[in-house]
């Protein structure tokens, strides 16, 4: 699933969320005006809520958001994966998704 966002310091960006195996992964696409850039979050989530309680799509989405969170607050390098163990509790970005559904 496909997700554009922006942020104050890396302007318009492309968010894709997508199950691979044991957890969500998250590629980020941003700076794209000039060399595009992105980064990689491998995210593990705990205590997930019963199957069936939330959808793929809003599972995607929370991922998405917990993700976005980490990347506007901290300085990231071009190719860089990080991999996060998340549980409900864990902070999500507050502001606007725009889906693109893309499948």
């Amino acid at each position: 699933m496909q997700f554009k966002f922006e942020t104050k310091r890396q302007g318009r960006c492309l968010a894709e969320a997508e199950h691979r195996g044991g957890y969500i992964e998250v590629y980020i696409g941003y700076d794209q005006s000039t060399v595009p850039k992105s980064v990689t979050y491998e995210l593990y989530i705990a205590d997930e809520p019963l199957p069936k309680q939330i959808p793929e799509g809003g599972a995607l989405q929370d991922a998405t958001r917990i993700a976005i969170n980490h990347f506007q607050a901290m300085t990231s390098k071009n190719g860089e994966v990080y991999t996060f163990r998340c549980s409900r509790i864990t902070a999500r970005w507050s502001g606007t998704l725009y889906n693109k559904l893309v499948r």
